[in-house]
């Protein structure tokens, strides 16, 4: 889910060493639990970086995913312009 429709801007993390990554928001189901966790995920050169956002309950997918976009913003893990 890309936020904002989808712009580059609001989807960059800045990296420890400099720089910046396109994040993406992955949801997660664990087992047979009807609990939905949100990731935040971006790329540092070949590996993955994966950062727990949180549970995110809500009635679709889509909303789901706007959720996770607001928790990755209220923690400040986005750069916001």
């Amino acid at each position: 889910m890309r936020p904002r429709g989808g712009h580059r801007e609001h989807r960059l993390v800045e990296l420890p060493g400099g720089g910046f990554a396109t994040a993406s928001v992955e949801l997660k189901t664990f087992g047979s639990r009807r609990s939905v966790y949100a990731y935040l995920r971006y790329q540092i050169g070949p590996r993955t970086k994966s950062t727990y956002l949180g549970e995110v309950r809500s009635a679709t997918r889509l909303q789901a995913l706007k959720n996770g976009w607001r928790l990755a913003r209220e923690r400040g893990l986005l750069k916001i312009e």
